[in-house]
């Protein structure tokens, strides 16, 4: 779903993964690997260790710089993103089920570049929010 206002965009999606909370976890707090189980990312380098505060790089397409700014082991990652005419907030959510494990991502962004050009960075950030989503399902369940 996106929303606009004040230049303003949100995207959010959410799937069920039939895979341990510890496994997606590891997956998802393991950012020198995501490139390993995400083809759409190129690079990832975190600085330190998975806490909040703590910076990391990643390319997806563009270069991005993020800091944690949320971590909460097993239910909780926030990240913000500076890159070129965009901010971004990304928040990832994790609810386990009977069976699985209820994965939510919600991404913000705003800044000149959604002024100028929101479908389109909308409808990126949505791809690349979807092929994140999709990459951690597929890596979790086959895990």
């Amino acid at each position: 779903m996106t929303a606009k206002g004040d230049s303003l965009i949100k995207i959010e999606a959410s799937d069920l993964i039939h895979s341990d909370i510890e496994e997606i976890w590891r997956l998802m707090s393991e950012v020198n690997r995501w490139p390993e189980w995400n083809k759409s990312i190129s690079f990832a380098q975190l600085e330190g260790v998975f806490v909040k505060g703590n910076p990391f790089k990643w390319t997806c397409g563009v270069n991005n710089r993020s800091i944690l700014e949320d971590v909460i082991i097993n239910k909780r990652i926030v990240w913000s993103t500076k890159s070129v005419g965009v901010k971004t907030l990304q928040r990832w959510d994790f609810k386990k089920t009977d069976e699985s494990v209820l994965v939510s991502v919600s991404q913000s962004a705003e800044g000149w570049l959604t002024k100028i050009a929101s479908q389109a960075v909308a409808k990126k950030l949505q791809k690349n929010q979807q092929e994140f989503l999709l990459s951690l399902k597929h890596a979790a369940e086959k895990a």
